[in-house]
């Protein structure tokens, strides 16, 4: 069944908490669907700065709107709230700015669909040890995919799920003692939840992006590290590395 409410926990302003940068409603470039294979061997062999404001992917150019005579047709924005998500899943929104064919710039909005939480779900033990190649497949067989970068951001929220104050005791990450934790099953942290709707996006598992890399640190690893612009890449499967899947709203 379809999401189509817009309530508390579908990502509404309302029930976000403080400090955490909620739906955004102001112009951003929009983020073009990652191709990077991943690394060859089963380390991490490279991981992205970890900003104050996540770097942006880039997307080629919306394409030209069809013209009848010499005359740009006219140009109707997507009405996102028609667009509905499966069951299970967040409907994360923002405004995006499109070039038509004579030049003018109009502003229209990205709409996509994400778990809430990790594979295969909320109360469950999270999918791990599970490579790219897999990740990718179980996204698919369910008819989803493994969200963007730029999507898995979107959906994390601010610098944390929660704010861009680091609370150690909100998600399952490492601690002031600097010992690992155990996994826990998806959902376990009520306060680990971005404004979106969604849980565990940083801390417990990191997770696959469709660029090849892994995403949000991990209760083994990352502590304040662990952010939503946290990223590394890898190859192999993990006992700390899972993934959550994004669909096209329709």
């Amino acid at each position: 069944m379809a999401d189509s409410t817009e309530g508390a926990d579908s990502g509404a302003l309302a029930a976000a908490p403080d400090g955490v940068a909620g739906p955004p409603e102001d112009v951003v470039a929009a983020v073009a669907a990652d191709t990077a294979a991943p690394a060859a061997d089963d380390t991490v062999v490279a991981a992205a700065e970890d900003t104050e404001e996540p770097p942006e992917d880039t997307r080629a150019a919306s394409p030209p709107e069809d013209t009848a005579g010499g005359r740009v047709a006219a140009f109707v924005p997507k009405d996102w709230r028609k667009l509905n998500c499966p069951g299970g899943m967040a409907k994360v929104r923002s405004k995006i700015q499109v070039t038509l064919a004579d030049g003018r710039k109009v502003s229209d909005w990205e709409v996509f669909c994400v778990d809430r939480y990790e594979a295969p779900g909320a109360g469950q033990s999270p999918t791990v040890d599970i490579d790219f190649a897999g990740a990718r497949a179980a996204c698919v067989s369910g008819g989803k995919r493994l969200c963007t970068r730029s999507e898995w951001r979107k959906s994390c929220g601010a610098k944390y799920p929660y704010g861009r104050t680091y609370d150690p005791d909100a998600c399952n990450s490492v601690g002031s003692d600097g010992m690992p934790r155990p996994v826990l099953a998806s959902g376990s942290k009520a306060k680990c939840k971005s404004g979106w709707g969604t849980y565990d996006m940083v801390g417990n598992v990191a997770e696959w992006t469709s660029d090849g890399t892994v995403n949000g640190g991990g209760a083994y690893k990352h502590g304040e590290s662990g952010t939503c612009y946290q990223s590394s890449r890898r190859a192999g499967g993990h006992p700390y590395v899972g993934y959550r899947c994004c669909a096209d709203a329709r």
